[in-house]
């Protein structure tokens, strides 16, 4: 059986709890450097000095002065640069001809990329010297091959070849 029903009362009671305080916690500060991409080069002599391999090219160029004018001008251009292997036991002509010479490997009126050169298409293209200068797949130029394209700058593109080309087609 059970016991007859019963109220207890529990007296009312305040529970004090002491104040802590919680030590203020500080995250260092971290600095994640913010790094703009590289700048592209301003002209095709940048684009070939930061590419590296072109220093007889870009010599040869600084001693003919409208060659140098077009590497460091505002473009469009498009330059089919020869490496310095390219340049091993070639007799260099000198004055007009070297300036024929080098003339012979930019296009001073458009910019065209990679993907125009290995698209397939045969390109005939005018250079600086006012000759044609055909343009076949796999990118070969006047019997050089392309073997470091797009070479970018703000001016335009340079490619690296591996021979000089010819002065006349």
């Amino acid at each position: 059986q059970l016991p007859p029903e019963t109220t207890t009362t529990v007296p009312e009671s305040t529970t004090t709890v002491p104040e802590t305080t919680v030590p203020e916690t500080t995250v260092p500060e971290t600095t994640v450097p913010v790094t703009d991409p590289p700048a592209q080069p301003a002209n095709a002599t940048e684009a070939l000095v930061a590419a590296g391999n072109y220093g007889t090219f870009l010599s040869l160029a600084s001693s003919v002065e409208s060659v140098q004018r077009l590497l460091d001008g505002a473009g469009p251009i498009t330059v089919f640069a020869p490496n310095d292997a390219a340049f091993g036991g070639f007799p260099l002509p000198e004055g007009v001809e070297l300036e024929q010479r080098l003339l012979s490997h930019i296009v001073s009126t458009e910019t065209i990329d990679a993907s125009a050169l290995f698209d397939g298409r045969t390109e005939v293209l005018v250079a600086s010297n006012g000759k044609q200068m055909v343009v076949t797949a796999p990118p070969e130029i006047g019997g050089a091959t392309v073997v470091q394209p797009d070479l970018l700058s703000t001016s335009g593109v340079s490619h690296g070849i591996d021979k000089l080309l010819p002065t006349v087609p």
